[in-house]
């Protein structure tokens, strides 16, 4: 049996003020060191040997913050990047609205994860990219639990290809900062073992 533990990274300073956060390389605030010390505490029993991350630092210093216990380095990988949304990034939630109406409506219709972001990615060249990395990590024989670090977009596709679901159905998974989510691989199938666990402290992210 293999496991997967899927760790979305800490509050960063885009998510505290709302502004909508693709590939901005945005630090983790003062809340968000908190919250991956405490994901990290709450983490340390679960026997890892490994931690792959987005490169992006405020998952990176998340994955840090869990793999440091244990002396182990954090591989990065950047299949695991959070979704492109070219030209809303940094923009606030408001005036994203505002100036993609068109590109919001889409993405929460019935095929969202096929829109397009102006200039950047859809949901589908997200799984695209890295489905095939997650699951060739975890169908390779392994010595004990590996912790992914990445993002909200990411997890969902991730989600949907574990769980075999319509990529389209993104929706149905709610993702909060520095929450874990547990699958195992048995016998070629993917189960769900815990999900959206929070780390303790409160959420205070908003979304598009």
């Amino acid at each position: 049996m293999t496991r997967l533990i899927l760790v979305r990274h800490a509050e960063s300073v885009a998510n505290r003020d709302r502004r909508a956060l693709g590939r901005g390389d945005s630090a983790l605030t003062g809340h968000g060191w908190r919250q991956a010390m405490a994901v990290a505490d709450l983490l340390r029993g679960e026997g890892f040997y490994r931690v792959v991350s987005s490169p992006l630092q405020r998952a990176r210093r998340t994955a840090e913050a869990i793999a440091a216990p244990r002396g182990i380095v954090v591989q990065r990988e950047e299949a695991l990047i959070e979704l492109d949304i070219g030209a809303m990034e940094g923009l606030p939630y408001d005036e994203a609205r505002e100036r993609f109406p068109e590109v919001i409506a889409g993405w929460w219709g019935d095929a969202g994860a096929d829109v397009r972001m102006p200039g950047g990615e859809s949901l589908s060249d997200v799984h695209a990219r890295a489905w095939p990395l997650v699951d060739g990590l975890f169908r390779a024989p392994a010595p004990g639990p590996i912790v992914v670090v990445t993002h909200n977009w990411v997890i969902r596709a991730i989600l949907c290809g574990a769980l075999q679901h319509s990529l389209h159905d993104f929706r149905r998974f709610e993702v909060g900062l520095a929450a874990h989510t547990i699958l195992t691989l048995r016998v070629g199938r993917w189960q769900l073992h815990r999900f959206n666990v929070s780390c303790g402290f409160p959420p205070t992210d908003r979304r598009i």
